[in-house]
């Protein structure tokens, strides 16, 4: 008797194991595009926000600049991070700034809540 229940449940587990194994393989190939995807959505919001650091780059705003320079190196502290992005928040709303560079500000700030998950 105990071969039987042995025999059943092999029998049974094998049963499983192939019919999830093409869904796990499908699994796989989903993870693959996810991660291809995500690849290309950073490349463009890199690109986008580099883009709008140049419209904003100006020789009146060298504090801005600089922020924007070490952004676009990746090499911003957290506590520049943060004061990039009231200097950009306060372009955004500013009615008196060129409506680029407030879209440009706008741009910026959210390259920087998708690199940074904020």
């Amino acid at each position: 008797m105990d071969s039987d229940v042995l025999k059943w449940a092999l029998g049974t587990l094998l049963a499983i194991v192939g019919t999830a194994a093409p869904f796990f393989a499908r699994m796989r190939g989903v993870e693959t595009r996810v991660a291809q995807l995500e690849t290309k959505v950073d490349l463009f919001w890199k690109s986008v926000a580099d883009r709008a650091a140049s419209l904003l780059h100006s020789p009146h705003t060298p504090v801005l600049d600089r922020l924007l320079e070490r952004y676009q190196r990746q090499e911003i502290s957290t506590d520049e991070l943060q004061r990039l992005i009231v200097m950009l928040r306060d372009i955004e709303v500013d009615a008196t700034i060129d409506s680029g560079l407030r879209f440009a500000a706008s741009v910026m700030l959210s390259a920087i809540e998708q690199r940074y998950e904020l």
